[in-house]
């Protein structure tokens, strides 16, 4: 039942314990106090199957970098940016694909704003960083520094560092980089995931988790302060989780359900690994990992009872994860006792797409990105944007898909995510791209619904309006019987419910 849908709906503890379809307002009768919504329609709760809640909140309090259009511009915000992160300045957002050069920059703009101190500003992908002098001073890093395993340091030609650094090598600054408070923690995760039900969600599939932030989760779930429901899929690139002793968690509000693999980087930052090279480069990408590694980590993952959930954009990262997970399969790692994802799946062989359901592998997927990359996607690929983004195709082999939005790399707006699946529409475009892989306006809600919480094994619990279920609910204005870009992308929430419990209302 995903359509927006006009009905009376009881719910006590928790709990959905009556379901009536009605020609009236919306109704609901909460631990037997009622409340109507006119002019409203009611979903199953909408889920993002894939973000990242503390980075949110970061971006929220942090600054922000989104959109601007040039290398001075970013420099000119960092310098009017008045919260330092302890003696750092840290940023995210930059994109030299909206600059004129559209080449990366280097660290003497950088130098020439901030000669003392260190700097550390991430793309808006996540994957690149743009450091200064003063940072790399205090990391060490100099022409004499190797590429990290799955990484690359820009360089001069004389060898020097660019003060660009990609994937993997991020990591070689951002280790320097004080932590923020366990309170500061707390307050963004709480500001993070209230501005999230202001947009209907009622649950986040949290994705790429460090253990000291977890800390911050169960503290807040301990105290009952979590407003929506978190899945954390926790960092296992370098074996973090079981360095912190981690293990599955399951509670109302919060699940520690899975662990977070990386195959290969971004296209934006020509990470993301190709099985030829990419158009406008000789490059074909950063594979973090080889098969057998991969599987010898699932296999220590799904023995500690997590799901696993990896990290591929590439065709030839999602052909490596495909293949390492059939193996595992084929091994007997059946559906029933370990659940596989594939975050992303962006660019998918033709020759790999039945692959996801043959093997019981979700495709958690993010539209939005299409929406903001296509223009690029093409720049970087060419003529094998044709088979990029292959929503369609995985629907009609029977896999299964679930809709996210990489928050907060984009907007956590579920509303512009749907809108892309059945509109496929890139911003500032007018027409649909690759139209033939648009799903029907069912198949995106249930992406954003019942496939989200198939996808972390919980779809007997929620995603659904039925008696028993859990009673999180959200509530529009909008009944999606136009389906023009403009009437869904512009869907008002009224109310979010989780837990039976209204976290968020807007009745005027």
């Amino acid at each position: 039942m995903p359509r927006p849908l006009k009905l009376k709906i009881g719910i006590e503890k928790g709990k959905i314990t009556s379901v009536n379809e009605t020609d009236g307002d919306l109704e609901l009768i909460i631990d037997g106090v009622s409340k109507t919504y006119t002019n409203a329609y009611v979903l199953p709760g909408l889920v993002d199957s894939h973000a990242h809640i503390f980075g949110l909140g970061i971006k929220l309090n942090g600054l922000n970098l989104d959109g601007l259009t040039s290398a001075q511009s970013c420099v000119e915000r960092a310098v009017n940016f008045d919260k330092y992160r302890g003696d750092w300045i840290v940023g995210r957002g930059w994109n030299q694909e909206l600059w004129h050069s559209k080449k990366y920059p280097n660290h003497k703009l950088l130098d020439e704003a901030f000669p003392n101190i260190p700097v550390f500003l991430v793309r808006v992908d996540g994957h690149a960083a743009w450091v200064n002098s003063t940072a790399m001073e205090i990391a060490g890093l100099n022409e004499l520094t190797g590429d990290p395993r799955g990484g690359e340091i820009k360089r001069f030609k004389s060898g020097k560092p660019t003060g660009i650094l990609i994937d993997n090598a991020m990591q070689l600054v951002r280790h320097f980089i004080p932590d923020y408070k366990f309170d500061v923690k707390k307050r963004f995760i709480i500001e993070a995931l209230n501005h999230c039900a202001e947009f209907g969600l009622t649950e986040i599939h949290d994705m790429d988790v460090l253990p000291n932030i977890l800390d911050a989760f169960l503290d807040l779930n301990k105290n009952n302060q979590l407003p929506i429901r978190v899945t954390s899929y926790i960092t296992g690139q370098t074996d973090e989780y079981i360095k912190a002793n981690v293990k599955p968690l399951e509670t109302e509000m919060l699940r520690v359900a899975g662990i977070k693999f990386y195959a290969d980087g971004a296209i934006g930052s020509r990470g993301a690994a190709m099985l030829e090279p990419y158009t406008d480069s000789k490059l074909t990408g950063i594979l973090f990992l080889k098969s057998i590694e991969l599987k010898k980590k699932i296999r220590v993952a799904l023995k500690k009872g997590f799901q696993i959930a990896t990290h591929a954009i590439g065709d030839a990262a999602n052909r490596l994860v495909l293949n390492s997970y059939q193996k595992l399969r084929e091994e007997g790692f059946t559906p029933e006792n370990a659940l596989l994802r594939i975050e992303h799946a962006q660019i998918v062989h033709p020759n790999d797409v039945e692959k996801f359901a043959k093997y019981s592998v979700f495709a958690a997927v993010q539209p939005i990105h299409f929406l903001s990359d296509a223009k690029m996607m093409i720049n970087r690929i060419g003529i094998r944007a044709n088979y990029a983004y292959p929503w369609k195709s995985l629907v009609q082999q029977n896999a299964v898909i679930a809709g996210g939005s990489d928050f907060p790399i984009e907007s956590q707006n579920p509303f512009l995510g749907i809108d892309g699946f059945i509109n496929r529409i890139p911003f500032d475009e007018e027409n649909s791209w690759f139209s033939e892989e648009r799903i029907s306006l069912d198949d995106a809600l249930d992406a954003y619904t019942i496939n989200a919480h198939k996808a972390s094994n919980i779809s007997h619990k929620r995603g659904s309006i039925e008696v028993g279920k859990d009673a999180d609910l959200t509530i529009i204005d909008n009944d999606f019987k136009d389906k023009k870009q403009s009437s869904i992308v512009n869907t008002k929430v009224i109310a979010t419910i989780v837990n039976g419990k209204v976290v968020y209302e807007n009745v005027l």
